[in-house]
């Protein structure tokens, strides 16, 4: 017969770590549990992180894409607002405020990355030569794109793992969710 196998959750460590913060609580990463139910099938625990290879077209487009806005040499950092669900998103005004405080710098750039269905305004509202929006590219393109930042401040969302995915280091805010 079929055998299930489960994952701890542990809901309530979970909930202490947020309401008892001064605990200092800690529990594994959620890949590690998921992993931690296949143990006893001897599947290795070994977590291998998801690397994504951009091919040379795409590399291309990204580096013509910040040369010819003037943002070459700049530390570009990533916005990417969207998120599936509304209670994943923090609020847009809050992405925008912190780009206006990454420009301030100008040495920084600021790309902002969503799709057309995210409701995002464009450039977040902010008249910058700094600042660019895509919402209409390919996945390989949005991941060069990704690949050439130095940072990215994400939802909750896929942009988060696609970033990962291409070896850019990740800021990304949860919601209240499970």
């Amino acid at each position: 017969g079929a055998r299930i196998f489960r994952y701890r959750k542990r809901r309530l460590t979970r909930e202490l770590i947020v309401r008892r913060p001064q605990l200092k609580l800690t529990i594994d990463h959620t890949v590690e549990a998921y992993f931690a139910a296949l143990c006893s099938l001897g599947i290795s625990k070994t977590i291998i992180p998801p690397i994504m290879y951009i091919p040379e077209p795409a590399r291309k487009f990204a580096d013509g894409y910040f040369v010819s806005r003037g943002l070459d040499g700049k530390a570009i950092i990533a916005i990417c607002p969207g998120a599936r669900h509304e209670e994943k998103t923090w609020p847009s005004n809050y992405y925008r405020d912190h780009a206006l405080k990454l420009l301030e710098n100008p040495g920084r750039a600021v790309l902002l990355i969503s799709s057309a269905g995210d409701g995002i305004p464009d450039r977040l509202g902010i008249e910058h030569d700094r600042i660019c929006h895509v919402n209409d590219l390919a996945l390989l393109e949005v991941a060069a794109l990704l690949a050439r930042c130095r940072l990215a401040v994400t939802n909750d969302s896929g942009l988060m793992h696609l970033a990962n995915a291409v070896g850019t280091r990740v800021v990304s805010i949860f919601g209240p969710t499970h």
